[in-house]
């Protein structure tokens, strides 16, 4: 299977132009060609609200201040995304960089939990509850949402993007900076044929 959309994407002369759908795509094919691409979801039990409240700073944000701790170096995309009830979950994309599956886990866990709140002198560990955390291989030849291969998983990490930026009142969306420039140079290579 490709992972070439098609034409189900517009793909504009600029990368600000670009929709989220493109960019998804993109930062998906940015992580396949790094190398070692594994996908992941992670299921919190609390409400995006509730890490907001805790944390102080955008829930997004916050988790990915906690990937550049708990994963340094490893390039990443997710997409946030809420349940009906508000709980929070995110799918995406690491570069494992010759890490296994397990020890990618074992971040994504450190992710979840041990976060620090200073009272006065004191500090206390929170821990955020996790329902799951599944890390695999991705099957580029299974099908999402009618798509496959690295547009399919792009497609499934931001079918619920719109609702999600409406309820949590900024971008689900958070890349690490090796993902943000290896998707400007396969956007530069892709524009120039549009």
């Amino acid at each position: 299977m490709t992972s070439d959309p098609g034409k189900a994407v517009n793909i504009p002369r600029r990368w600000r132009d670009a929709d989220a759908a493109t960019r998804l795509w993109i930062y998906a094919q940015a992580i396949r060609e790094l190398g070692e691409p594994l996908v992941f979801t992670l299921i919190f039990t609390c409400t995006a609200q509730d890490m907001m409240n805790d944390a102080e700073v955008h829930a997004v944000r916050y988790l990915a201040q906690r990937f550049r701790l708990h994963l340094p170096g490893i390039p990443y995309v997710f997409v946030a995304e809420m349940d009906k009830q508000g709980r929070l979950h995110i799918h995406g994309l690491v570069a494992a960089k010759g890490l296994a599956a397990g020890e990618i886990q074992t971040g994504l866990k450190r992710i979840v939990g041990d976060r620090r709140k200073v009272n006065g002198n004191q500090s206390e560990r929170f821990l955020y509850d996790c329902i799951s955390v599944e890390v695999k291989p991705p099957n580029w030849e299974a099908e999402c949402g009618g798509r496959y291969g690295v547009f399919g998983w792009a497609s499934y990490m931001g079918k619920d993007i719109d609702a999600t930026r409406t309820a949590l009142g900024a971008k689900p969306i958070s890349r690490s900076r090796s993902v943000f420039d290896k998707a400007q140079e396969i956007f530069s290579d892709i524009a120039q044929y549009h």
